[in-house]
């Protein structure tokens, strides 16, 4: 039997990754990271420096804020609305740019599930900077 030992990251409220800090992490797929984020579930902020305005969203469900970011760093726009139209508008690179993403509430699984490198596979190519 093979035991993975992980080091997780201190996941806590008021964290605040910039997008092209976040994307660098996802490109180096480091494990400890992605567990620890997918274990989370609560509230986060998307903050736009070239305009001052944020964006609240939730993480809740199936999905923890490690696949829920993902979709924001993939898309640009999380498939948030309003987010969707400035995308559209000014291209993903604003997103690289300007975006940032807060933890503001934190909510913790409390059943582990174990990831695998097939998990993320398909996610390097989109998250490349």
């Amino acid at each position: 039997m093979t035991v993975v030992m992980f080091s997780l990251p201190a996941i806590r409220e008021g964290m605040t990754l910039s997008y092209r800090e976040f994307s660098a992490l996802l490109s180096d797929q480091d494990p400890d990271w992605m567990y620890a984020l997918d274990l989370v579930r609560g509230t986060f902020i998307v903050t736009d420096s070239n305009t001052g305005k944020t964006y609240a969203d939730t993480v809740y469900g199936g999905l923890g804020m490690y696949s829920y970011w993902t979709m924001y760093l993939c898309t640009g726009h999380g498939y948030q609305e309003e987010l969707q139209t400035l995308i559209a508008k000014e291209g993903k690179e604003y997103a690289r740019r300007y975006f940032s993403f807060t933890l503001t509430e934190i909510h913790r699984l409390e059943k582990l599930r174990v990831l695998t490198p097939d998990d993320f596979s398909d996610l390097k190519d989109a998250l490349t900077v």
